[in-house]
């Protein structure tokens, strides 16, 4: 029974917050009012007439308990503030005038209509009540109205009643501000949880955005160092000459990244030693003056490198500063180490030094690594094109002994190798055979840059003719003539040691023709008679030669 009445009384409940608190406001007035009304019906304390609006009052607050639980909350306080201002201010013109204790009533419902609604309607409100004060009072001071004073019973429950309702919006109004401070503390704590997850995430995003922004810088640096590795190795590789090459390779690093010294070491050719061969430094010079070398794997970062070939770097904290003790090098703060590789061998290393104490990192040696197998490919290709340059000048200087013996192996068979054109006939003529009266140009008959021979140009009358292109003209032909003698003394060779070969092969034909030995020598002697045009041959055995 008890749980089927308090589901009556129960407020309604909607999804809007603020609207549920309203209409609970409503349904609990609405409640109070309706049971202190019927309360108040039967006491004989109160006019027929007054009984009779109670119960009409009853009536309209059950009708506003329904018009509230369709949800039309607005409306329903509206009309319940409306109503009981009507009411109490209808009582006091029949009652105890502006002194009914009725009148009273009015505060509580200008605190409703506030609560309720909004400053403005409690604002108008206000306004009729204190109209509604006055006009009584100047009604009862007029003598239109006579104020009919209470009992001493009717007095008690009205003020009953009136209390209830204070107490009712006094309770609610307490509960409804103790929620909203348990909420607002909810919420600030929510808040100060929030701001705190906030801190927490901001710090976060700031190392992150540390994290990017250094990282941009080191990918920005390392974009940087990759196009000057680039560009430095397009220079490098131009240059074929070792003696060269390197001077250029420190100078140009050290232009390029501002480094403090650069040097280049190469292992000596018993692998005990990495030896300096190029520094751009004044230090490094005085260095390279004293044919500076360190011990492999055993002094120093670069010593170390150049034994197992690892990458290293040394800076100016720590046990790391022990390197820095170099008196030609007296500024230097960091210092990296590269192996030079060439097919996994290692040829030298890449010495780079600055003056800042951390200047190279880990990420810097593995950039640099590329520039390092760059120098390394150089330094080879030179060496390369070096070996290449020495084997092509003692090819072309055997080359040319050979010409000059084989000229000269032809000049002692030949008797006249001298030849003249002449009235548009061409005739030979002996070493000691010259043309009176005549100038001369000689030019110089080469083949593969040794001379065999000149071809002098006679003319009785001046030579201003051969000069200019007529020149040119005659040195190019000098020249044609120079390999044209030669492809024909080729020729010549080889048609003689075709036939030779021609000759042993039907010799030898004419041996195997033959079943005896006696008559393969006899073969074998008349034609080598017949072929070298002497005339005796002998074949002796060993033991006669012997004896």
């Amino acid at each position: 029974m008890l749980t089927k009445i308090k589901n009556i009384l129960a407020p309604p409940i909607f999804d809007d917050v603020e609207k549920t608190n309203s209409a609970q406001y409503i349904n609990v007035l609405l409640n109070i009012s309706t049971l202190a009304l019927i309360l108040l019906i039967p006491s004989r304390s109160f006019a027929s007439e007054v009984a009779l609006m109670f119960g009409i009052l009853v009536i309209i607050f059950i009708g506003l308990r329904f018009l509230l639980y369709s949800g039309r909350v607005t409306l329903t306080s509206f009309l319940y503030i409306i109503i009981a201002w009507s009411s109490m201010t209808y009582l006091a013109w029949i009652g105890n005038g502006f002194q009914d204790i009725g009148i009273y009533t009015y505060i509580i419902l200008i605190f409703l209509a506030r609560l309720l609604g909004d400053t403005q309607k409690a604002l108008i409100l206000t306004a009729m009540s204190i109209t509604s004060l006055w006009l009584l009072y100047y009604a009862e001071a007029q003598g239109i109205i006579y104020p009919i004073e209470d009992s001493a019973t009717a007095a008690a429950l009205a003020t009953s009643a009136i209390i209830l309702l204070v107490t009712a919006v006094i309770i609610l109004t307490v509960n409804n501000l103790e929620k909203t401070i348990d909420t607002t503390k909810k919420s600030e704590e929510k808040i100060a949880l929030y701001n705190k997850e906030l801190l927490k995430t901001q710090k976060e995003l700031e190392k992150h955005v540390k994290a990017i922004e250094e990282a941009s810088r080191k990918s920005k640096l390392r974009a940087t160092r990759l196009e000057t590795i680039a560009k430095v190795s397009q220079r490098i590789a131009l240059n074929q000459n070792l003696d060269t090459l390197l001077p250029e390779i420190t100078l140009r690093i050290s232009e390029d990244f501002d480094f403090y010294h650069v040097g280049i070491f190469l292992l000596s050719k018993n692998n005990k030693f990495a030896q300096l061969k190029a520094a751009n430094s004044p230090g490094g010079r005085r260095m390279l003056a004293r044919r500076h070398q360190l011990e492999i794997g055993q002094v120093g970062i670069v010593g170390r490198t150049a034994g197992d070939g690892q990458a290293r770097v040394a800076l100016d904290v720590g046990q790391s500063a022990v390197y820095f003790d170099n008196p030609d090098l007296p500024e230097t703060r960091s210092e990296m180490a590269l192996a030079l590789k060439v097919r996994n061998d290692i040829i030298g290393v890449l010495d780079v030094q600055s003056k800042r104490k951390t200047a190279f990192t880990k990420e810097d040696a593995e950039i640099f690594e590329t520039l390092a197998n760059q120098i390394a490919i150089a330094i080879e290709n030179a060496h390369q094109v070096e070996i290449t340059k020495d084997a092509l000048e003692e090819s072309q200087e055997i080359s040319r002994q050979y010409t000059q013996q084989a000229w000269s192996q032809l000049a002692s068979t030949q008797h006249h190798l001298n030849y003249r054109y002449i009235d548009k006939e061409i005739e030979v003529v002996s070493k000691d055979k010259t043309t009176s009266n005549a100038e001369m140009i000689t030019f110089p008959v080469k083949v593969r840059d040794e001379i065999i021979g000149y071809l002098d140009i006679r003319k009785n009358e001046n030579l201003e003719g051969l000069k200019g292109d007529n020149l040119d003209l005659v040195e190019a032909i000098a020249n044609r003539t120079g390999l044209a003698l030669d492809n024909a003394r080729l020729l010549v060779k080889e048609s003689r040691k075709a036939g030779r070969e021609r000759k042993v092969t039907e010799i030898t034909t004419k041996i195997r023709g033959e079943k005896t030995p006696q008559a393969m020598i006899d073969i074998a002697l008349t034609e080598l008679k017949e072929a070298l045009g002497v005339t005796k041959i002998e074949l002796r055995t060993t033991e006669t030669k012997q004896n």
